[in-house]
């Protein structure tokens, strides 16, 4: 029986050809899985980069507005407690932390400073 007419080797043939292409075809998938993977890897680093440039654009002109803030109120003639208060946001309300007792005695030490507490700091003589 001839090599070439045999139902089997035939059959082989078939077969190896459907899975050489069968292959060709998944490599190819992949390929293309793969390129879009990275692309939207790119994508996240630009974006988390903007994301980062912006919070320290931020954080920079909240940082320097607490400290024209801080000068301003160190400049001013008031009372010291008032000039504390100043500084320290007392409408915000903390999550977990009780700071009701520190903030009323704040508020009154502004309203109405004890005596000797005057705007300056450290008495001249």
């Amino acid at each position: 029986m001839d090599a070439d007419n045999n139902p089997l080797s035939a059959y082989t043939a078939e077969r190896e050809a459907r899975l050489a292409e069968q292959a060709k075809n998944v490599a190819a998938e992949q390929e293309k899985v793969t390129a879009a993977a990275q692309a939207d890897i790119e994508k996240f680093k630009e974006e988390r980069a903007r994301k980062a440039q912006k919070t320290r654009e931020e954080n920079r002109i909240h940082q320097e507005q607490t400290e024209e803030n801080i000068k301003a109120a160190l400049n001013e003639g008031n009372n010291s407690w008032e000039r504390i208060a100043s500084l320290v946001d007392l409408k915000t309300k903390t999550e977990g932390k009780d700071t009701g007792r520190l903030r009323k005695i704040l508020l009154d030490l502004k309203a109405s400073p004890p005596a000797g507490a005057g705007g300056g700091g450290a008495e001249k003589q």
